[in-house]
């Protein structure tokens, strides 16, 4: 397991169970989800902390429509969420004669149109943004933009209130959050701010779990605990009032990491004397990341034979960002890894509510996340996939009271086909999810683009590494000058060689493969510093994708007749 914690060491270190788990890294996304996975299997885990990667807030590009205004406008702020800017100019003109209205969701919603003022300075809502206008010859303001803005990771969203009256104290959140949190807060009774009387209670869950009730007491800021751990995070009440019923919405952006944190952690797990065949790696990644990530993978693998690690990353792809269209999320990640081509690295493309086992809470997390238990509880040719095994644990959902919300491959199949790890439903089982299938990121026409072919691949190149290490120093006999391929090991100890390496690999994964050869090289001259070639070559087993069938009626005469 690599990924951002609160505290801990920064070695791989350990961890027999969730107690020494918390005490040791604390809270955050990594710590979660060795939790989920350890009280899913009971077994132990090894966990390599790295510190979260300061990605800052952004805008993206802008997009100028039929604009004469004497130059783009100037956007400046940071976005506090995620936002589809657009402004359109409802009449052109000097500052403080145009006018023009905008939206932050798309077009969805708009504001009522308004002057330009003189400065050029429009605020655009509460998103935390400004975009400045410039005098000029003509017309200052003219035509139409548009942008997209993106929020830092670690952000604190902006605060929506839902009042059920006059009540005036203004609510804020104030901290830097070390994970994904959807923060509902609820008045159970209202009162002054500064004044006893007031009682709250929170969620971090999306108001599908609650703190027991909170006593505010004379105080004007709360403390939002992630289980028994500080979040970092505070409310703050303004002076003002709460009334009974009011409540307020944010929420929080997961850390960023960065693939060469990942790198260097992954450095050190590889020196560990310890057999581990995948690493988790905790925290969203894009195309570039799981490449860079990847070839560290293949670096592990091509080393000397007796030094290498045969593994693979599971990773994970960004979340679907909040006005963005489940389609256009899918279209933006099948484009992004489209050209990746590493057969040691699979990636999990959406969400589900699954409850931790630390705080009890109904929380979203990656695919990913619940990919790795099913992987440690199957035999290693299973595909996640397989049917037959039966459905993922009740507390793994995408969807709610019938209501689907998160993504599920049986509705739309463009990530699974991307290569993505995705989940799904089937129509025969109501709200019960399963994996798709285990894919890799092999590339096309590759034999290596299941997780289950990659796993058993490389447990059969432990096998043949551990066999071919027993004969190192061994004294063989070679062909006399007078035989064929002089100098070559004799037919006899070639053999041998090959025997001892097919028995090892059958006897070890039978049933995990379809056919198996071995060949040790007959005509490499052997001398000081020469390596004696050996290849195996392993036909894997094909799995089941879709199955294609016809039934119905017929009469007893066809019957006869088929008979």
């Amino acid at each position: 397991m690599v990924g951002v914690c609160s505290k801990g060491p920064f070695t791989p270190t350990r961890v027999a169970d969730t107690d020494a788990l918390t005490s040791t890294f604390g809270f955050g996304p990594a710590v979660k989800a060795l939790a989920y996975e350890m009280g899913k299997t009971g077994a132990p885990g090894i966990m390599r902390r790295i510190l979260p990667d300061p990605v800052a807030a952004s805008v993206g590009e802008l997009v100028l429509d039929d604009w004469d205004g004497a130059a783009a406008p100037a956007i400046s702020g940071t976005a506090n969420n995620h936002y589809h800017i657009m402004w359109e100019t409802v009449v052109a003109g000097e500052l403080n004669t145009a006018t023009g209205r905008y939206s932050l969701d798309g077009g969805e919603t708009w504001t009522t149109a308004a002057t330009v003022p003189t400065n050029g300075i429009v605020a655009l809502g509460g998103s935390g943004l400004t975009a400045t206008f410039s005098a000029g010859t003509g017309d200052d303001v003219g035509g139409d933009f548009s942008f997209e803005a993106f929020p830092a990771a670690q952000a604190v969203l902006s605060v929506v209130a839902t009042r059920v009256g006059s009540s005036t104290s203004v609510v804020t959140i104030t901290g830097t959050p070390l994970d994904a949190y959807e923060i509902v807060l609820e008045t159970l009774a209202g009162g002054t701010v500064g004044t006893a009387g007031i009682v709250l209670r929170y969620s971090l869950d999306g108001g599908r779990t609650f703190t027991k009730p909170i006593r505010l007491g004379t105080a004007n800021t709360l403390q939002i605990n992630d289980g028994t751990e500080d979040s970092g995070l505070d409310f703050a009440f303004a002076a003002g009032t709460l009334e009974t019923g009011d409540g307020f919405a944010s929420g929080t952006t997961e850390p960023a990491i960065a693939a060469s944190d990942v790198v260097t952690a992954l450095g050190q797990l590889d020196a560990l004397a310890v057999n581990w065949r995948f690493a988790h790696i905790v925290g969203a990644v894009n195309a570039t990341a799981a490449g860079t990530i990847g070839a560290e993978f293949a670096t592990f693998a091509a080393d000397e034979l007796s030094n290498a690690r045969f593994a693979w990353a599971l990773m994970s792809a960004r979340d679907r960002r909040r006005l963005e269209t489940e389609t256009a999320w899918e279209n933006a990640l099948d484009d992004d890894f489209d050209g990746l081509e590493n057969a040691r690295v699979a990636v999990g493309s959406g969400y589900a509510r699954i409850t931790c086992p630390i705080t009890r809470r109904r929380n979203r997390r990656p695919v990913a996340w619940i990919a790795v238990p099913e992987l440690l509880r199957r035999p290693i040719e299973e595909d996640l996939g397989r049917k037959a095994s039966g459905a993922l644990s009740t507390d793994v959902a995408i969807y709610e009271d019938g209501e689907r919300i998160e993504h599920d491959a049986r509705v739309s199949q463009t990530l699974q086909g991307a290569r993505f790890v995705t989940l799904r439903t089937f129509k025969r089982s109501g709200d019960s999810v399963f994996f798709t299938r285990g894919s890799t990121f092999d590339a096309e026409g590759g034999l290596e683009g299941y997780i289950a072919r990659r796993q058993v691949l490389d447990v059969a190149s432990d096998i043949f590494a551990q066999v071919l290490e027993e004969q190192l120093m061994d004294g063989v006999e070679v062909n006399a000058s007078d035989e064929e391929n002089p100098g070559a090991i004799t037919e006899a100890n070639a053999a041998r060689i090959d025997r001892e390496v097919e028995t090892a690999i059958r006897r070890q994964l039978e049933g995990k493969f379809s056919g198996l050869s071995v060949r040790t090289s007959r005509t490499t001259v052997l001398a000081a510093g020469v390596r004696l070639p050996c290849k195996v070559s392993i036909v894997g087993l094909e799995y089941l994708e879709q199955l294609d069938g016809d039934i119905g009626f017929v009469t007893p005469e066809l019957v006869a007749l088929a008979a």
